[in-house]
């Protein structure tokens, strides 16, 4: 979440509700899942009555649905993704979740995970996404001509026997190179299995990038694979 959207979330919130409090950044998994929580990538809003904090009182549940009401009404003003509140599930009955990004990052930050930025031009750079995401280090490059927006991107190392959407994201990268993994694409679908065939073919690219070649793809091989 940028600086700029949380701040004018928490700066339209407060307006009409004078009285919320903010929670932001927490590196966690969401409760009974295996998936990170957007806390992790400081992406997402919890909001509660500052006289109540997270508290499933029925006092205090009135507010956080006269609160969700109000965040539906300004979902596209505040660039909001989803909204989660006492209505939704019985791990939202104390607060509202307002959520700033779309699910499918693989690994936050403060869990290892590496970051892209990547502009709408095309042009991705690596490095800390800086304070205005919730973390310490050198912002992104400034934008360049034609770069009008950016989408910070995270990417986490991919090597043999991984699989899930990251594993499937580098087939795809890998065949978009013409070192299509062989035996993992069911009608140009990948199938997010990063076994032998896809260690092969991540080699054989790096041997053709320039980079050490050990069939990981981490930090380096992702900046190669994301180049245009």
């Amino acid at each position: 979440m940028s600086k700029k959207a949380a701040d004018q979330l928490r700066e339209q919130v407060l307006l009409a509700f004078p009285d919320a409090q903010f929670g932001i950044t927490n590196c966690r998994k969401i409760s009974g899942s295996s998936s990170w929580s957007q806390h992790s990538w400081s992406g997402a809003n919890d909001i509660t009555h500052k006289d109540h904090g997270y508290s499933s009182n029925p006092t205090h549940q009135v507010w956080l649905r006269e609160l969700v009401d109000w965040l539906r009404e300004k979902m596209e003003l505040l660039s909001l993704k989803s909204i989660l509140g006492p209505d939704y599930n019985s791990a939202h009955a104390d607060h509202v979740h307002a959520d700033h990004w779309p699910k499918g990052y693989s690994t936050p930050p403060c869990a290892g995970g590496s970051h892209r930025t990547q502009y709408s031009s095309g042009r991705v750079v690596s490095g800390d996404p800086g304070p205005e995401n919730g973390y310490v280090g050198a912002p992104p490059e400034p934008p360049q001509g034609g770069d009008d927006f950016m989408l910070t991107i995270t990417r986490s190392t991919v090597e043999n026997g991984d699989r899930g959407d990251m594993a499937a994201t580098a087939q795809s990268l890998l065949a978009r190179h013409s070192f299509p993994p062989s035996n993992t694409f069911t009608n140009n679908v990948p199938d997010g299995i990063f076994g032998n065939a896809s260690d092969s073919a991540t080699r054989a690219f790096q041997g053709s990038a320039g980079l050490g070649v050990d069939g990981v793809i981490g930090p380096n091989t992702w900046a190669a694979l994301e180049a245009s």
